[in-house]
């Protein structure tokens, strides 16, 4: 997207990684083994939808996927959203998380407190006395981010709009792909969403409460599948990716990959109008960051603030 048009943040980022040239010609089997290194990463989803569109199921690892997204979501809140909120990395949460213990991890998040079931009443409670801090953080964004600056939202990209094939040749920015969708059943996450609608504030515990549901390998979740003919989705990190092949003899004939970001930054999408709903002033900035956290983008951004004509 390129900066412009009303005043306010706008974004341009980096092309999405197209890796159909490496692919083409390629036996399935080979092209199997290369994705997950193009798509490092969440090489282990991708490799999950690549084994479906290329006819390869059953070969995928439930386990590395989750250990994927608890990683990222991990890195952000205990490191990269402290930094642009002006604290300290939480370094013992980054400890837990470089030892792989996710029972410990989820104590150190929650404090022992069943965070997803949350009533709202149980949320301004928690807030209002942070246990942990991973709540100070989320207290301190509910106390400096209004409801309504970046509040945006558009119908999820499910697993049965993509099931009818929905793939095409640019991006639709009707859907978004974010991981809201996958836990909006979360009784917090869902009286929030009546509350106030898709907030910042909502969108960044939804990436925690994700976390959470990764890190019980026990919690019943489909991560991976079959998406219409020669496609396959994965849930990743960032939310839904999709990819769709065509085969012939063994061979690949053509290969398309859409990211979640694919969807969320197409031009008029869901990051475009979350930075429309913040605030028109150049020191807004850290809203605009914490909405990317709050997106997740898979390529790097730069944001640009344009000025009233």
């Amino acid at each position: 997207m390129r900066p412009g048009g009303a005043a306010g943040w706008h974004f341009t980022s980096a092309p999405m990684l197209d890796p159909e040239p490496l692919l083409v010609g390629r036996r399935v089997e080979d092209a199997l083994e290369l994705l997950p290194r193009v798509f490092n990463l969440c090489g282990a989803a991708h490799r999950a939808a690549a084994s479906h569109a290329l006819g390869l199921p059953g070969i995928e690892n439930v386990a590395a996927m989750r250990a994927e997204t608890v990683r990222d979501h991990g890195m952000a809140l205990f490191q990269l959203w402290p930094n642009l909120l002006g604290t300290m990395p939480d370094r013992a949460g980054l400890a837990l998380l470089a030892r792989g213990m996710p029972a410990d991890l989820v104590r150190h998040v929650c404090g022992g407190d069943n965070l997803p079931e949350f009533s709202l009443a149980d949320l301004e409670s928690w807030l209002a006395r942070p246990p942990t801090p991973a709540a100070r953080l989320l207290s301190e964004v509910r106390d400096r981010v209004d409801p309504a600056w970046g509040r945006a939202a558009l119908p999820a990209l499910d697993v049965g709009a993509l099931e009818l094939g929905l793939m095409e040749d640019v991006p639709s920015p009707r859907y978004e792909a974010t991981v809201l969708e996958r836990v909006r059943t979360a009784p917090v996450i869902r009286a929030l969403l009546r509350n106030e609608g898709a907030s910042l504030f909502v969108r960044l515990l939804a990436r925690i409460v994700d976390l959470l549901w990764m890190a019980q390998s026990g919690r019943d979740t489909r991560l991976h599948g079959q998406a219409g003919a020669g496609g396959g989705y994965a849930q990743a990190a960032r939310g839904i990716l999709v990819h769709q092949a065509k085969v012939k003899d063994g061979r690949v004939v053509s290969y398309r990959v859409r990211t979640p970001s694919a969807w969320n930054l197409a031009p008029g999408g869901l990051f475009a109008r979350m930075l429309a709903a913040l605030p028109a002033r150049r020191e807004a900035q850290m809203l605009a960051r914490i909405a990317e956290c709050a997106v997740n983008p898979c390529v790097p951004l730069t944001l640009h603030f344009v000025r009233e004509a």
